[in-house]
């Protein structure tokens, strides 16, 4: 036992005498922070995890567009069935815009949802710029151009949801620092603030980057462009544009356009999927397969239905079926139309509600799974009382079975029949901007500045490509209706109603889908069903800071109405 004692005590005794420089050495599990602000690899590292402050496809498209009848969020991902069913509150709104794990303490440390995630990203983006150092200048550059680029985005989405924010600059604020006193910016004072970022970011950004899903100057242009028309919009300005921002906007829009950088691809399906030769893709993020991201990266399998071992995560509803136009020779026509919860059909012949899908718009078809549609060679959907895709079949996961009677089309990229692999998860991109956005948004801006002829320009060639009938004359209501049709679940259509200042008429309709009967002779009967009510309430044109937030720092301003 003496032996015993007397190696402990020599040990610690040689321990304690060795050289004091090996209590100094950097641990060969971690890098000083010096090392990571002067190591280009490692700063890397640190700045694409700021990236993922983007939106995602979940949270960053289908959900906002959820917001509106037009679009359906299954399982109330993101609170996307808040404002449709009108309950969306301050002790809710930390689930809004952010998906699983992003609103809660893994990542915001606070439960605040967006508005936490948001500010945890700015600081990241402060972070950089106060630490970054490299002697490749080309570097510098373009690091510091995407990350004010991504602070830019980030205010964007704070403002775009609760209006009122701090702007806290370039600060990085710590635990010492006076949150109790910082005052929020009005929305367009923050809209001026994100365009200014973005001048300073389209300087130092190369015109293309090595790597897809990098920043680049075109990125930081399209997302200025598209801010300038929002802060531009009626909504914001007395109930009309603002030309000198239209002004600005129109010239950011050309000179993209007149890089000759991007081109429409071919096929319209192709636009929203397609990760590799998209000449149509400003910017997008990219999601890989190698590792699963909340709900982020398997879109494939979480619009499937549940007859496919799907989760139908999000479905479109009749409202918008009913936008997509029908096709008569030379001419084309809505078919139906939607105002204060009533459904008025067309009176031309050429369209009969038994023969709904006939002739529409080859968008519809790219876009839109409707009953007797192939989901692929062996696989028909069927809605129907009953049918393997409906709320009734048996044997099957029905809790995964939309109610609406349709399933997404759009972005899928594989349909499998429930063979999914495990993971199940697929690569796939999330678009941000692509070039017929940029068009539509410059169709706007045009019409709006006077030259009806440039806007319809930009509108026929979105049509020509989807192999539809040009229009003969322009008006904002075709521009709109444009909109929709390319746009849908890519994240616009909730800021475009609002900003436009028709989304309290537009809501004036609840969320409606269509239910089919097998007769048992082949045939089938339909009816129209009303799934959520009417519930728009105009405090709903933002959401609330989450209460959390609002009793940390009792001097925050609340939207209206909450």
């Amino acid at each position: 036992m003496k032996n015993i004692y007397l190696f402990l005590t020599l040990l610690i005794f040689i321990v304690s005498c060795t050289d004091d420089t090996i209590f100094e050495a950097e641990p060969l599990d971690k890098y000083a922070e010096t090392s990571v602000w002067t190591t280009e690899s490692l700063s890397d590292t640190f700045i694409n995890e700021v990236y993922n402050g983007l939106p995602n496809s979940f949270a960053g498209m289908f959900s906002p567009d959820a917001n509106t009848v037009d679009w359906y969020d299954h399982h109330n991902n993101a609170n996307g069935q808040a404002i449709t069913k009108g309950n969306l509150n301050p002790a809710n709104s930390a689930g809004w815009g952010v998906t699983y794990n992003k609103g809660g303490d893994y990542i915001t440390g606070n439960q605040s949802g967006l508005w936490g995630y948001m500010y945890k990203k700015i600081r990241a983006v402060n972070t950089v710029l106060k630490n970054l150092n490299s002697e490749d200048q080309a570097f510098m550059d373009s690091r510091t151009g995407e990350v004010l680029t991504l602070r830019a985005i980030f205010y964007s989405r704070l403002a775009l949801a609760f209006g009122k924010v701090i702007n806290v600059g370039d600060d990085l604020l710590g635990l010492e620092s006076d949150y109790l006193s910082m005052k929020q910016s009005p929305f367009l004072e923050t809209m001026a603030y994100i365009n200014s970022e973005l001048d300073k970011a389209i300087l130092l950004l190369p015109e293309s980057q090595p790597e897809k899903g990098r920043i680049t100057k075109y990125a930081a242009m399209a997302q200025k462009a598209e801010m300038l028309l929002i802060a531009a919009s009626p909504r914001f300005n007395g109930g009309s544009y603002n030309t000198s921002l239209l002004q600005e906007a129109k010239a950011v829009n050309e000179a993209i356009v007149s890089s000759g950088k991007f081109s429409l691809l071919p096929n319209f399906a192709d636009a929203t999927k397609l990760l590799d030769g998209n000449t149509e893709l400003i910017f997008g993020r990219f999601m890989t397969a190698k590792r699963k991201i909340d709900r982020d990266n398997y879109t494939d399998h979480n619009l499937a239905p549940g007859g496919a071992g799907g989760f139908t995560t999000y479905t479109p509803t009749q409202s918008l079926v009913d936008q997509f136009e029908v096709i008569d020779g030379t001419t084309s026509f809505i078919p139906a139309t939607w105002s204060n919860n009533v459904r008025t059909v067309t009176s031309n012949s050429a369209y009969s509600d038994d023969d709904m899908y006939s002739n529409r718009d080859p968008r519809f078809y790219e876009t839109v799974f409707y009953q007797g549609a192939k989901r692929n060679a062996t696989y028909t959907i069927d809605v129907s009382e009953g049918g393997q895709d409906s709320r009734s079949c048996t044997g099957c996961q029905w809790w995964n079975n939309g109610f609406f009677g349709y399933y997404v089309k759009k972005f899928i990229g594989t349909y499998l029949n429930g063979n999914w692999p495990s993971p199940e998860i697929n690569d796939g991109v999330t678009t941000l901007h692509r070039l017929a956005g940029v068009y539509l948004n410059h169709a706007e801006i045009l019409f709006q500045l006077g030259d009806q002829a440039g806007a319809l320009n930009m509108v026929n060639t979105i049509r020509k490509r989807a192999g539809m009938v040009e229009y003969t004359s322009i008006d904002m209501d075709k521009i709109k209706h444009e909109t929709v049709v390319e746009m849908i679940g890519e994240g616009k259509r909730f800021n475009n109603l609002r900003r436009w200042d028709d989304i309290d008429e537009y809501h004036k309709t609840g969320e409606w889908g269509i239910k089919y009967t097998n007769n048992g002779d082949g045939t089938y009967a339909s009816e129209f069903i009303e799934i959520s009510t009417p519930s728009w309430n105009d405090k709903f044109y933002w959401i609330p800071i989450p209460q959390k937030e609002m009793d940390k720092n009792p001097g925050l301003e609340q939207a209206p109405g909450y």
